[in-house]
């Protein structure tokens, strides 16, 4: 679970977004895409288990991103079809059914014909990566439970490339 504060700016706060309002950057704060975290790009996210997926969502969310979720590939095809240059997918490396989300990542490469900045995510990060045989461009990989500094880094990373 994300803990959750109210500020003075009378938005709710992770830990993260906490620090810009207090140090007084109330216009700035989480409602606003903070400009370090590559504001104008879009994040997808795609997660199987309910409660990670909101969780991370609302964390996102929280830390000034447009994000939107799906839980199966068929619910991220409109999502995953309307990205543009500099959106961000996060997907769950093991997902319900046939596909991997190495595979979403590979089929929406070859549509998009581009290298889609991606975040792999998964709970048994060896495997994931003894699948993975050579070096993939503009993709990070993350093991979950998602240590979010480390996922705001990989996105702020992504974004910027």
């Amino acid at each position: 679970m994300v803990p959750v504060r109210w500020y003075p700016c009378q938005h709710s706060h992770t830990s993260e977004s906490a620090a810009r309002c207090r140090a007084g950057a109330a216009a700035q704060c989480c409602r606003y895409p903070d400009p370090k975290h590559g504001s104008g790009c879009r994040l997808v996210l795609l997660e199987d288990n309910d409660a990670v997926r909101m969780a991370t969502e609302l964390f996102l969310t929280l830390e000034g991103f447009d994000t939107r979720a799906a839980a199966t590939v068929a619910e991220a095809e409109g999502m995953l079809s309307e990205m543009r240059s500099g959106d961000i997918l996060i997907a769950d490396y093991h997902l319900d059914g046939k596909l991997t989300g190495f595979d979403v990542l590979r089929q929406l490469r070859a549509q998009q014909g581009r290298d889609v900045p991606t975040i792999l995510l998964s709970g048994d990060l060896q495997s994931m990566m003894r699948m993975v045989k050579s070096p993939i461009p503009n993709c990070r990989f993350l093991s979950k439970l998602v240590d979010t500094k480390a996922l705001l880094s990989a996105i702020v990373e992504l974004g910027a490339s």
